[in-house]
């Protein structure tokens, strides 16, 4: 089967795929004029996917086990959640079949049935090696919020470190131009907020609690554009709204959250693939719930879980988080710890004419 790089979202496939140079017709896409992998003649993706379905086992041979039925699945579904693939669960079974023949036929029920990581069943494994431990996300929500606030024992804080160094963005002094709004109120609406503390992080008296900072402790949320913070501070039309321009006056470690929904096995070179695949729903929901907009009807008690994260970040000594904006496609977060790190260097008195509202069905 002759399958196109453009099958492959994980960048490790498709440079493999795009180095054999053969161009042709994908048979899973249709798509003419692409790099090519041919399953009958190319063996370069091979050790990847026999390393793949080496980690699971079916259901059928472990069914006596307790546990089994929470975490067993189809094979196809679960790899289309690690987005190494951008075509649907069918296509990757094509591919998965045509590239593995040989497994196909050693262990066919691998491909037939629901399958299983086994070290979700070993506890002790789970414990040492998952960020959440043996713990869903949901579990540990519930427990930092009703039953332990401050020392949840659901986290395993090493493997989250281990995490967090791979994310680590190292950013110069002087070189990270960010935005920051604030509506104006009727004093303000006609000549804007002329002091730079008036747009900055509010002070600790009045901080109210956020998805990353709690009550009292100022974080300073600043925004890649001037459009993203408009649509954060849900500016609606005919508000007038001080913008301000913000650059950060000395180094920062910032950990970069953007990419985490869309991490691959192969991604990270030191990242053992059974700590990925016991780890990637945890990870993904981490900046799944961070990136969320804090909503009208959300209670504090809601941004408890993130905020219990991020102040573990911070405690480990990085200067903040960046995070997708989930309010304008494309636009990108980011939450300081320290606002004295950030100095404001122009302001604007802005006047919103006209809002962009994209709507779709929710199911």
């Amino acid at each position: 089967m002759k399958i196109g790089s453009n099958c492959f979202s994980d960048k490790t496939f498709q440079s493999i795929v795009d180095s054999l140079k053969n161009l042709g017709t994908c048979e899973i896409t249709n798509l003419g004029n692409q790099y090519i992998y041919d399953s009958h003649i190319d063996e370069e993706l091979l050790p990847y996917f026999e390393q793949i379905l080496d980690l699971f086992t079916p259901v059928s041979s472990v069914k006596h086990i307790h546990g089994v039925e929470k975490y067993s699945a189809s094979l196809y579904d679960v790899l289309e959640k690690w987005n190494m693939f951008s075509v649907s669960s069918s296509d990757i079974e094509t591919i998965l079949k045509a590239i593995c023949h040989a497994k196909l036929d050693e262990n066919p029920q691998i491909f037939t049935e629901n399958v299983i990581i086994r070290e979700f069943l070993d506890e002790k494994y789970m414990n040492q090696s998952g960020i959440l431990k043996k713990y869903s996300w949901k579990e540990f929500c519930d427990d930092i919020k009703y039953h332990n606030r401050f020392h949840s024992s659901e986290v395993n804080v090493e493997q989250l470190t281990e995490l967090l160094k791979f994310l680590n963005l190292e950013i110069p002094s002087n070189e990270l131009l960010l935005f920051r709004a604030r509506i104006c109120d009727a004093a303000h609406y006609d000549i804007g907020y002329k002091d730079d503390k008036d747009i900055g992080a509010p002070p600790e008296n009045v901080a109210s609690a956020g998805r990353i900072n709690s009550e009292g402790i100022p974080c300073l949320y600043l925004a890649d554009s001037d459009i993203t913070t408009f649509h954060e501070v849900r500016a609606r039309v005919y508000d007038h709204v001080t913008l301000g321009e913000f650059e950060n006056v000395v180094p920062l470690n910032i950990i970069d959250l953007c990419h985490l929904d869309s991490i691959t096995p192969f991604q990270y070179e030191d990242v053992e693939l059974t700590w990925f695949a016991i780890n990637i729903e945890a990870i993904k929901q981490i900046a799944k719930e961070i990136s969320k907009p804090m909503r009208r009807f959300d209670k504090d008690i809601d941004y408890v879980p993130t905020q219990y994260i991020a102040d573990y970040i911070k405690n480990l000594g990085y200067d903040g988080i960046k995070y997708k904006s989930t309010i304008n496609e494309g636009g990108i977060n980011y939450a300081i710890f320290d606002p004295k790190k950030f100095k404001c260097v122009a302001k604007q008195h802005i006047n919103i004419k006209n809002i962009h509202f994209k709507a779709e069905n929710f199911i």
